[in-house]
């Protein structure tokens, strides 16, 4: 109730402060005390002392390709080294080539050894094999190509072709691991 009548004062206050004529008013300041009430609940929650974490439950084809996972190692990944030291974008673009270049001699290698065995166990099946990466080559071109920009008739930019390098080297990294799993099971 005190709030209402302090806001009176000041409205008051102010809007004589404002009017047109100069009068010089002598103003005695008064004190006004607000009581503000509040109540406020404090509750507690015990804590436990120890944290329960269930342990994982797996499948078996979980279980299996963790196993094969550790048996493969790490999938082949191309190397980042040459940004830290890249100034332009020449140079980013030249970096990104050399990646998309060190993955294609990954690829090659892979292919010769996985058609190597396919000429061995399979030879009926190698022809399908080498159509079908054939075709994944031309998909993860055209697609690269389009996600960049250089299939446009328009000018693409300065990063264009950083970014058609760093889209397939995305695509050659996850088709690398997918022929080193593919590899495995055939040493198995």
């Amino acid at each position: 109730m005190k709030t209402p009548i302090f806001l009176t004062c000041l409205f008051t206050l102010l809007f004589t402060s404002c009017s047109g004529y100069s009068q010089v008013v002598e103003i005695t300041p008064t004190v006004i005390t607000v009581e503000i009430t509040r109540i406020v609940q404090i509750t507690t929650t015990p804590v436990p002392t120890e944290t329960v974490t269930p342990a994982p439950t797996l499948d078996a084809m979980d279980i299996g390709g963790t196993a094969v996972a550790k048996e493969i190692g790490t999938p082949i990944v191309a190397s980042k080294e040459c940004y830290r030291t890249a100034q332009t974008q020449s140079e980013l673009n030249g970096c990104a080539g050399g990646r998309l270049q060190e993955l294609d001699n990954h690829m090659s290698e892979l292919l010769k050894s996985l058609e190597a065995q396919y000429q061995q166990r399979l030879p009926k099946r190698l022809e399908k094999l080498q159509k079908f990466q054939a075709e994944w080559k031309d998909l993860s071109d055209r697609e690269c190509k389009f996600r960049s920009g250089l299939d446009s008739d328009s000018w693409p930019g300065t990063m264009a072709s950083m970014n058609y390098s760093e889209c397939m080297v995305a695509k050659y990294e996850a088709r690398l691991r997918e022929l080193q799993g593919e590899l495995f099971d055939w040493n198995q």
